[in-house]
């Protein structure tokens, strides 16, 4: 749901309900063996690391490192995307914590590619990692 509040006829804030995240393997859809969805270790080639997975009404894994850019994200993005965990695809996120208020994203969208912006993909980050607090 989009809703416009209009300030006055120059300016309006827009705000948006993303919905709920789900971290249910049930609803993510993410072959795991845990009924929870977080600190899996996905090995992709020589790339290990920690995922989480969380639906905002399309599923998303998550990975926070060190280390991202937009070379990871095309480099790594479509083997991810495609997994065998994730037989209905995923989009993916490579993210970085950079201070308390700030986290760095790369994204890798389902079915199109590194993208420089998406709303949900952002609110998955946001989800993952205030459950990770």
């Amino acid at each position: 749901m989009v809703q416009v509040l209009k300030f006055n006829q120059s300016a309006s804030k827009i705000q948006v309900d993303m919905g709920q995240p789900a971290f249910d393997t049930h609803i993510t859809r993410a072959l795991v063996h845990k009924s929870k969805t977080f600190n899996q270790l996905l090995g992709v080639d020589d790339y290990l690391q920690t995922i989480d997975y969380v639906s905002m009404g399309n599923p998303h894994c998550v990975i926070f490192s060190d280390q991202i850019s937009k070379q990871i994200t095309c480099k790594l993005g479509a083997v991810i995307e495609n997994y065998t965990l994730f037989p209905n695809k995923t989009n993916v996120q490579f993210a970085k914590v950079v201070n308390q208020h700030t986290i760095q994203l790369e994204i890798w969208e389902r079915g199109a590619g590194y993208t420089l912006s998406s709303g949900s993909s952002s609110c998955a980050v946001v989800a993952v990692a205030i459950k990770k607090v």
